[in-house]
């Protein structure tokens, strides 16, 4: 069983001068962690496909390199079979989290990782465990 990782969400209200009263959401992981403010799209579907982007490049480079990719979008390279994902000029890959939260966690098990999400008790995600088996 390879290690297990655990995506904490933590939730907070900005106090900054130009974005007083925003909603933050964070995830933290591995003492890093991945942050965006505002409303109006998925919050968590963004922070965690931050985090996932950014510490499995790797796994979203085999996964896309698997498929056929012809659908562009400007110049950056849009992968049709799975909503939020892009490939950029560099080649580098990137979620857009923004789309949902399932299309997220689609992307992830598409890399190979098993996921599980936490709620607390009114069902409000409290973190993500993400493992490869």
């Amino acid at each position: 069983l390879h290690m297990i990782e655990n995506v904490q969400i933590k939730r907070s209200i900005s106090r900054g001068r130009d974005t007083y009263g925003y909603n933050i959401i964070t995830a933290v992981c591995n003492g890093k962690s991945y942050r965006t403010l505002g409303g109006g799209y998925d919050m968590i579907g963004t922070v965690l496909g931050d985090w996932f982007e950014t510490e499995h490049q790797e796994d979203l480079t085999a996964l896309v390199t698997t498929l056929q990719l012809e659908h562009y979008v400007g110049t950056t390279k849009h992968v049709p079979k799975y909503y939020g994902l892009f490939v950029r000029d560099d080649n580098s890959v990137y979620i857009d989290g923004g789309c949902g939260i399932s299309c997220v966690l689609e992307i992830i098990r598409a890399c190979g990782y098993k996921t599980q999400t936490c709620s607390d008790k009114n069902g409000r995600i409290e973190s993500f465990l993400v493992w490869k088996e």
